[in-house]
């Protein structure tokens, strides 16, 4: 970071780079990464340039959601882009006069009024800096009414500056002429390069398969066959229906029942949303959810993500039995002033556990956050950038923030969240149990040794290994439990942290043993090639030197 502007290197990068462009681009970068820092710095900055030559600024922010306002509008003041009374608001209720140096919109609100703003501005002799949040919000014919100043721009082009945000670009690429009013993409941080820059938080991936039960298997195998003949019904009729994928084809379905009236499209459409219905609402899901919650230490945060209400509600239910004044929902159905509760008392702490439908995934600036649970799932990759940059923020903890995703198994569900290559701990939840391959090799061996050194420890063994499998810390470095055990407030905490050393020293042994014998074989297929490094050898002997 550089300690002169309080700006990490990428961000400063990408500064130089939109000022080269002369103010204008769009940017993607990881949630989490520090979007809006950058653009209070992009408004300092083209302002001070203005100001050099005797110009003026104008900053336009357009923001998804009302809630945002507060959000923006407090690091604009901490940055000192402006002074409080230099910045209006329209949106949630407010139309401040437009003539102020900035102003804040909500997308809905920006619609009829801020093409006029601009257009004001520039015939004024003014610069304006339009910062559009979430930019992928455009698409769409009533979102894209804000740009339509730009035609009217004519010799005055120069005065127009752009700085576009978002975590995923994504189907905005394809519309050319958004693209060309937002400046094109000219930066790109992604979630590699954060991670190897220490920007945000380590994480762990950790996918969870739970089945149908058997009457929710027979209805989500009726719908699906209904739905394949709707489907292969339609095509004969519509043979181009063949060449639309993934959204595109359901939108055409959605045309052809609407606007022909065809009663195959229409039927495959409900089909869709009744299987659809069955998986996010498939009660080993909603069991797991809650299993998953109950698992984790009392003083973790969580952030359970989901679809549906009703599902978020039958969670909500079973958590608060359990854990009483614990759990917060937040959805679109509530009232303004309810959500602004749920959100204050998950913000300040008194409510550690937030169950959110949707409504969460853009924007909101939550504290540390230890753990989210993606309890449906979601085919947008932007939804999923968002829940995982929801538990990426930096927290000052050890331990790798972690993302479970609930799958059904046997359904249209993916069993991949992002891409394999991100560390990753498999799991399947089945009859109140969570079950682990290779954890369960690695604690059959570790309880056959101390069944002969100390058996009556065994229970209270088997009961920290649970918890240990349920989350994911059986694969973190030996180092790093021992380091915590030593940490460690309580007998509890502490009982805990050495079963967790023991299963990491185990796996370690187990990957020597590994080791060893793809090094015998490397060696008897060629032994001029040398050594091709399997596992760092130096560095499980040291932590196998480590004493529990």
């Amino acid at each position: 970071m550089d300690q002169q502007s309080g700006l990490y290197v990428w961000q400063e990068e990408c500064l130089n780079r939109w000022l080269a462009r002369q103010g204008r681009g769009i940017v993607e970068a990881v949630t989490g990464s520090g979007k809006t820092l950058l653009a209070a710095h992009a408004a300092l900055r083209l302002r001070e340039e203005l100001t050099a030559r005797g110009e003026t600024l104008s900053v336009r922010v357009v923001l998804p959601k009302t809630f945002l306002l507060a959000q923006w509008r407090a690091g604009f003041l901490r940055e000192n882009v402006f002074e409080r009374s230099e910045i209006g608001l329209w949106g949630g209720g407010r139309k401040d006069a437009p003539s102020r140096p900035g102003t804040l919109y909500v997308l809905n609100s920006a619609r009829y009024a801020l093409a006029r703003h601009i257009l004001a501005d520039i015939q004024s002799g003014r610069h304006v800096l339009l910062i559009v949040d979430e930019c992928h919000h455009l698409l769409g014919e009533k979102n894209a009414k804000i740009l339509e100043f730009l035609p009217r721009l004519g010799d005055n082009a120069e005065r127009y500056h752009v700085l576009a945000l978002s975590a995923t670009v994504g189907a905005i690429r394809r519309e050319k002429s958004i693209m060309r009013a937002l400046g094109g993409v000219i930066y790109q941080y992604g979630l590699r390069r954060a991670l190897r820059e220490g920007i945000v938080s380590d994480f762990l991936l950790l996918p969870v398969g739970v089945s149908f039960t058997e009457d929710e298997s027979g209805a989500y195998g009726v719908c699906s066959f209904r739905l394949a003949q709707a489907i292969t019904s339609v095509k004969k009729r519509h043979p181009a229906l063949r060449r639309a994928l993934g959204a595109d084809f359901f939108l055409t379905l959605q045309s052809l029942a609407r606007d022909k009236g065809d009663e195959s499209a229409a039927l495959a459409l409900r089909m869709a949303s009744a299987r659809r219905r069955l998986m996010h609402l498939a009660e080993n899901r909603i069991f797991c959810a809650c299993a998953l919650v109950l698992r984790q230490p009392p003083e973790s945060r969580i952030i359970l993500f989901g679809e549906r209400i009703d599902s978020a509600r039958r969670i909500q239910g079973i958590l608060e039995e359990a854990l009483p004044g614990q759990t917060e929902i937040y959805h679109s159905g509530m009232g303004a002033g309810v959500m602004k509760t749920a959100l204050s008392r998950y913000q300040d702490g008194e409510a550690r556990i937030l169950i959110a439908c949707r409504a969460l995934d853009e924007g909101f600036d939550i504290p540390a956050t230890d753990i989210g649970i993606a309890v449906s799932s979601t085919r947008t990759e932007r939804q999923r950038v968002q829940r995982l940059g929801r538990i990426l923020r930096r927290s000052g903890s050890p331990l790798p923030a972690k993302l479970y995703y609930i799958y059904l198994e046997g359904s249209s569900e993916e069993s991949v969240y992002l891409e394999r290559s991100f560390p990753m701990v498999p799991l399947s939840f089945d009859a109140g149990y969570f079950y682990n391959a290779e954890f369960a090799d690695l604690a059959d061996a570790l309880l056959a040794r101390m069944a002969e050194k100390e058996p009556a420890r065994e229970g209270e063994m088997r009961r920290q290994m649970a918890l240990c499998l349920a989350r994911g810390d059986f694969a973190l470095p030996a180092a790093l439990c021992d380091r915590l055990r030593g940490q460690a407030q309580n007998q509890q905490e502490r009982n805990y942290w050495t079963v967790c050393l023991l299963l990491a020293r185990e796996r370690l042994e187990k990957r020597e043993d590994e080791y060893d014998l793809q090094m015998m074989e490397l060696h008897e297929k060629d032994k001029e090639k040398g050594v091709v490094q399997y596992y760092s050898l130096d560095k499980i002997k040291d932590e196998l030197d480590l004493d529990v």
